[in-house]
């Protein structure tokens, strides 16, 4: 499981390095430093992993375990290869990160099409979770690894949402909750869309009404296309509550990413109070990132007045 730290200038995402009544792991230490990476983290990571304490079959198995393999790989594209990595092993995980690029551009042009036609039938919709981070949190080179693209709804919009999909050639999967397309690709034989009504933080129908009112559309890496995803806080809300829920590397990153991309205004900020489960992530995420705030709105709060005040 995961452990360490973070704050702003001038690195505002360094790692803890350990204390007496807890050493530093390396191999923690290299998960940390990929999933919140500051301006200095290509050069932390190679020293990190030069580390002879460094267990490799250890944290590739981690990786895998948590859906890091990609961010992994990712990484260790920018820097020197490692004496300890094997030259196979090195390709294997390119392999690996050029596959998943491939995919999510495949899911990335089918997340627009299948947004475009609910918005087309008068149905508010946003994409959720991988699909929604990828390009946002990740600079969309396949470094964030996903099973399915995730839809948020209303809840009364369920329903027609389904109708929607299946005249998109769309059908319910093996498991029922999903809907499943087929597509004629020996890397990617197939697409899966979840369709959601609840938020990690929340499933009030109100609140996600707002939340789906309140979303933005994020520029994809093709220059042209554009995708309905959460707001900064609300993103941030959701990615700390699901982190509390389950204590995934990935999920560490979501948060951590999250929270050093919000770029909200004072008046949104002055309204918004962190919701419960979220704070139960935030506390989670301080726990490996100790010098994080102790509240993540106040600090986003006085970030936006500082600059607000600079001439």
């Amino acid at each position: 499981m995961p452990q360490r730290s973070t704050d702003h200038p001038p690195d505002p995402l360094r790692p803890v390095s350990g204390s007496a009544d807890r050493p530093a792991d390396p191999n923690s230490a290299v998960l940390r430093t990929i999933c919140a990476p500051g301006p200095s983290a290509d050069s932390a990571l190679a020293e990190l992993l030069e580390d002879p304490d460094l267990e490799w079959g250890a944290l590739l198995a981690t990786a895998v375990d948590n859906k890091a393999v990609c961010l992994l790989a990712d990484h260790l594209a920018r820097i020197p290869r490692p004496r300890a990595l094997s030259w196979h092993m090195a390709r294997l995980l390119e392999s690996s990160l050029r596959t998943n690029r491939y995919k999510t551009t495949v899911f990335r042009r089918e997340t627009l099409r299948v947004l475009d036609a609910l918005h087309d039938a008068g149905l508010r919709a946003l994409a959720l979770h991988g699909i929604a981070v990828e390009s946002r949190l990740y600079g969309g080179r396949g470094a964030r690894q996903f099973s399915d693209a995730d839809i948020l709804l209303a809840p009364e919009d369920h329903a027609p949402a389904i109708t929607v999909l299946h005249g998109l050639g769309y059908r319910v999967a093996h498991h029922g909750r999903a809907l499943a397309l087929t597509l004629d690709d020996p890397i990617v034989p197939r697409v899966t869309v979840d369709l959601t009504q609840s938020l990690a933080h929340t499933n009030d129908p109100a609140e996600l009404r707002h939340s789906l009112d309140r979303s933005i559309s994020w520029p994809l890496p093709d220059g042209c296309s554009r995708l309905a995803v959460l707001s900064d806080l609300d993103a941030l809300a959701h990615h700390l509550a699901r982190l509390a829920s389950s204590h995934r590397w990935s999920g560490y990153a979501d948060a951590i990413r999250s929270f050093h991309s919000c770029g909200p205004d004072s008046f949104q900020l002055l309204a918004f109070v962190l919701p419960s489960p979220a704070r139960d992530g935030w506390d989670q995420l301080r726990r490996e990132w100790p010098d994080l705030p102790d509240d993540p709105i106040a600090a986003l709060h006085d970030d936006v007045t500082t600059r607000g005040d600079q001439p």
